[in-house]
Order: C-alpha cells, then sequence, then structure tokens
C-alpha cells in the first residue's frame, strides 16, 4: 500500500474510532459490542473497502484500453450493483472470497479495517440470515493458519463482540475462535488470558443447557490445556472438574462427549509430578473407561496411583498403561508412593504414623522412610513432625486426594463439633460473667468490701 492511507480508510477510522479492535499488537480482551457505523456513511465505507479489494485484483494486470474490462473493475462492479439493491448478504460472501488475498496483499493495518468493515454489513443483513452469514465468516476467517492468523483472530473477536444481542450465535463464534486459537501456540496464548475464569459466566448468561455447558467447558480446557503457566494449569484442572462434574451415571451421551477429556485427565493425573489430587475420579466418564479395552489399562494404572495401593500399582505398571499415560515407570512409581503416603495420613487424621506403618504402605527400605515424609513435607502435600527416637510422624495436616461427598460430610462432621464446642465455651464465659455479676452487686450492698460466692 501507499504511504498516504487509502480514503475508505479515512472514513473507515472516523466513523469507527471508538470500536474495539484486537490484534497481537493490542491487549486481548473480549470485546461487548463495536459501535455500528453512521449509517450515511457506511455504504461508502463498504463500497470504499470494494474499491480497495479492486485494486489489489488489478495489481500486475496490463490494461491495453480504458475500455477493458480488469479483474478488479468487474468485481467493483458486481459490488456496487449488490450495495444498490441493498443485497449486503451476497456483497458480504462476495468480499469474503478475496479474504486470503486481502491478507496476503495489503498492510496489516489495512487487513484489520477490512475484516472490521466486514463485521458491520452484519446489522444490514436480515435477522433470519444473519446466522448463515456470521458462520461463513467465521469459516474464512479460520480456514488456514498463516502470518496472517493474529488477524483473522483479532477479526473473530470483533465479530463475537457484534453479536452480544445474538447469543446463540455469538457462542458459536467463540467456539470457532477458541478451536482456532487452540492450532496455534502463539495464538494460544493471544486468547488465554481473555478466556480465563469466564466459562461460569458464559453459561450463567446465555443459559446454556447441560449438553451445551460441556461443550464449552471442553472446548476451553482444550485451549487452556495449550499453557504451561501456573494459572493455565489450574485453570485446566478446574475446567476438567467442571465438565465431569455435568455427566450423570447412564447418560450416554454426556460420557461420550467428554470421554477425550476424561482420557486426557486421566493420563495427566498419573503423568504429573505436581497434582495429586482428583476430584473428578467419581465421574461416570472416566469410570467407563475401565470398560473399553482400549483405555482400561489406563484407568487401572490411575486407580492404583490414586488410591496409594503399591501392589495394584506394580500389577497395573505394564508397558501399555505407561506409553498410555505418557511416563516411565520411576516417575510412576515416585507418584504412587506419594500417594500411598497421602492415604496413609488421610487414615490416621491428626495421629501419629509409624515409620514401619510408613515402610509398609510404601514398600520401601526402612532407611528411605525418612526422605520419602521429608519430600512430601517439601511439596507442601503434608505437615507433620518427624520424631526419630519414637520412629512416628507426627500428622498435622495431609491433602485429600478426591474430596467428594464422604470428604463433605466429614467436614460437616467437623465443624459440628467446633459449633459444639464454642456453644460451650460460650457457656463456660456467661457464667463466669454471672458470678462476676453477682459478686460485684454483693460487694455494693456490704459497702464495697467483696462477699466470697460460691460456684
Amino acid at each position: 500500500s501507499s504511504s498516504a492511507p487509502p480514503s475508505w480508510l479515512i472514513r473507515f477510522c472516523c466513523v469507527l474510532s471508538s470500536s474495539v479492535h484486537i490484534s497481537a499488537a493490542l491487549q486481548v480482551r473480549m470485546p461487548t459490542g463495536p459501535r455500528l457505523l453512521d449509517s450515511s456513511s457506511e455504504e461508502d465505507t463498504f463500497l470504499g473497502i470494494a474499491e480497495h479489494v479492486a485494486e489489489l485484483l488489478n495489481e500486475g494486470q496490463e490494461v491495453n484500453s480504458q475500455l477493458t474490462d480488469t479483474p478488479g473493475s468487474a468485481f467493483l462492479g458486481e459490488c456496487a450493483t449488490l450495495l444498490s439493491k441493498q443485497q449486503v448478504e451476497p456483497f458480504l460472501a462476495k468480499m469474503l472470497s478475496q479474504l486470503d488475498m486481502v491478507l496476503s496483499k495489503s498492510s496489516e493495518k489495512d487487513a484489520e479495517s477490512v475484516a472490521n468493515v466486514l463485521v458491520h454489513t452484519l446489522a444490514r443483513i436480515p435477522a433470519a440470515q444473519r446466522p448463515s452469514s456470521v458462520q461463513t465468516f467465521a469459516n474464512a476467517l479460520t480456514a488456514k493458519v498463516d502470518e496472517h492468523a493474529h488477524i483473522r483472530l483479532g477479526a473473530l473477536l470483533n465479530l463475537y463482540g457484534a453479536l452480544h444481542e445474538s447469543p446463540s450465535v455469538q457462542r458459536r463464534v467463540l467456539l470457532s475462535a477458541v478451536d482456532y486459537a487452540r492450532r496455534g501456540p502463539k495464538l494460544a496464548a493471544m486468547l488465554v488470558p481473555a478466556v480465563r475464569g469466564k466459562s461460569g459466566e458464559w453459561i450463567s448468561t446465555w443459559k446454556l443447557d447441560e449438553s451445551q455447558s460441556r461443550e464449552l467447558l471442553v472446548a476451553l480446557a482444550t485451549l487452556v490445556k495449550v499453557g504451561t503457566d501456573r494459572g493455565s494449569v489450574k485453570e485446566y484442572q478446574r475446567l476438567v472438574g467442571c465438565a465431569l462434574e455435568l455427566c450423570k451415571e447412564g447418560d450416554a451421551k454426556a460420557i461420550e462427549q467428554v470421554r477425550p477429556l476424561a482420557v486426557q485427565a486421566v493420563a495427566e493425573f498419573v503423568r504429573s509430578t505436581t497434582v495429586f489430587q482428583a476430584d473428578w475420579a467419581g465421574s461416570p466418564a472416566v469410570k467407563a473407561l475401565d470398560s473399553d479395552p482400549a483405555t482400561k489399562p489406563l484407568y487401572t494404572l490411575f486407580s492404583a496411583v490414586l488410591a496409594g495401593n503399591m501392589k495394584d500399582f506394580k500389577s497395573a505398571a505394564t508397558a501399555a498403561a505407561l506409553e498410555a499415560a505418557g511416563t516411565t515407570l520411576e516417575a510412576a512409581t515416585f507418584k504412587a508412593c506419594m500417594l500411598a503416603l497421602l492415604a496413609l495420613c488421610s487414615t490416621a487424621g491428626r495421629q501419629e504414623v509409624t515409620f514401619k506403618a510408613i515402610q509398609a504402605a510404601l514398600d520401601v527400605p526402612e532407611d528411605q522412610v525418612e526422605n520419602w515424609v521429608v519430600r512430601a513435607i517439601g511439596a507442601k502435600l503434608m505437615e507433620g513432625r518427624i520424631d526419630q527416637v519414637r520412629g512416628v510422624v507426627l500428622v498435622s495436616r495431609s491433602t485429600q486426594r478426591t474430596f467428594g461427598s464422604s470428604e463433605w460430610g466429614n467436614l460437616a462432621a467437623q465443624l459440628a463439633s467446633w459449633r459444639e464446642a464454642l456453644g460451650q465455651v460460650k457457656q463456660t464465659m456467661a457464667g463466669h460473667e454471672g458470678l462476676a455479676a453477682t459478686a460485684a452487686a454483693a460487694a455494693s450492698a456490704t459497702g464495697g468490701k467483696p462477699t466470697a460466692v460460691r460456684a
């Protein structure tokens, strides 16, 4: 493009100066809806971007006569006719047919502006035809991941923002954007901060049913999984848990919908050296892996590791299971031993655990017991004090491997016990206050000399 901006771009910047815009060079945030173009100038702007495309089509063309039609003049003539007849839907389709060419030949600024102007054509398309036009638009943007992918993603998010009055269509565009961003690490890095923690808000705002909620959660989890930072890992685990919790026993469709996520979650748990809690282990989608010959070895290994049963683990740690989990025998053994220690400590509660009990649970030599306890404390999986003289560990806290209905029941019982104890303390304090008041009254009646009051 020339150094001076084209006239259509100047018009666009004037009427759309407050429009939300996203690109790789700007902060990534979900747009809430760009301001519509001024109706008095939008048709000129639409024709202006058609002129820009026509110029690009004519590049390199030899014109022998001014009367000779060129690819650009033919294109512009057809676009002008469509706009004069208010046929905006075929105009948009025609423009989108040249999207790849616009991206490859235009400057980044011009390409982004063309895409943003096209987003505003949707307001001129009848509501009944708008969903199909949006789908066509999204398909054109997601057709390929190339050097202009960040512009494509930015246009998708602006398209998302323009559809705030059409929740169902907006949801489909968001899913397209999430799927597209998942196809490239740099794109994922752009989008993950914008979607992190938003799933609950979208589910509530769009009033999604369970199937739609699962679809959204699975898509977001797949995207967030690309990230390796701590925030992304935690968000991935949260999304996995939410998706798996939405599966009910006997709901074959739901189980199949989240099956890929269940397989990933189980393999990730066995492989991870930092995750020791799997609240979703009881999900029907996870349990269903046991009945599938393809996933049974992985599920059996997962169950043994989570239970902290070293005997079952050694039987389940086959070459096929370890390969499915993407881990080694040494790494899996470390994970199983740590969970065996947590299982033993959770059973003991705030009691003492003997070195012999730890040795038996982990199936390790006696001289390695202290090392395992130190590693668990260092990883903040438990808190306690080692008494070498007595050969015991005084456990004050340990991480729960799962936190389901039984754990909630135990917590409720513990809170009830604390409440009862606090009530007794309150009664005792009230009794002492009553005695003090009686003593003060007696002292006043005897001229200030205190009188002994029997409790």
